[in-house]
């Protein structure tokens, strides 16, 4: 008979570990419920993100898909680009406004709204005649192989029907894109 007293504390021992485990089990549940629940946030938050990003990627792709051919063609190598436009400066409507031409800033890399190289040039120029200014314009700012985007434009009088002009001026060469892959999507859709 003395047996029974220690099979019942072994019992409630045993139960005793039983409620301590089944306590502990259910906090840790609690714990990973909680988890779970950020994660679900988390998960929701990231699936907004992924949208947002998609969308201006396909932004994007509409970006470059309206940009012409022809500023594109010829420019996958960025020094390429850059050496021909100086090559194009020489001219002789350079040489009868007395120009020069100085570079301001080295290539750049731009991201937005494209991929581009941006370089700098500063042109200082006199002229006699309006008529000659007009004709170097045109030469430098109205053909299409050279992307420009004007920066700044001084004219000032330098003397008896004389004008001095500072132009600045960045060359914009766009970067190598994948546009085969581009129109692929694009012809698919």
């Amino acid at each position: 008979m003395k047996f029974k007293p220690v099979i019942l504390i072994i019992g409630i021992l045993v139960f005793a570990q039983i409620m301590f485990y089944n306590h502990a089990e259910k906090n840790n549940i609690k714990i990973i419920d909680r988890k779970i629940t950020r994660l679900d946030g988390t998960i929701r938050q990231l699936s907004v993100e992924k949208t947002d990003l998609i969308n201006k990627f396909n932004g994007l792709k509409e970006i470059i898909a309206t940009i012409p051919p022809y500023l594109l063609m010829g420019f996958e190598d960025p020094e390429t680009g850059f050496v021909e436009f100086l090559d194009y400066l020489q001219t002789p409507l350079l040489q009868k406004v007395e120009g020069e031409i100085s570079l301001r800033e080295t290539q750049k890399f731009k991201e937005q709204p494209v991929p581009l190289h941006e370089s700098k040039f500063a042109f200082k120029f006199n002229f006699f005649q309006t008529y000659e200014a007009e004709k170097f314009f045109n030469y430098l700012l109205l053909q299409k192989q050279f992307p420009l985007q004007v920066k700044s434009l001084k004219i000032t009088r330098s003397g008896e029907n004389k004008a001095d002009g500072n132009l600045i001026v960045s060359l914009l060469i766009p970067a190598k894109l994948q546009l085969s892959s581009l129109s692929q999507e694009k012809e698919g859709q």
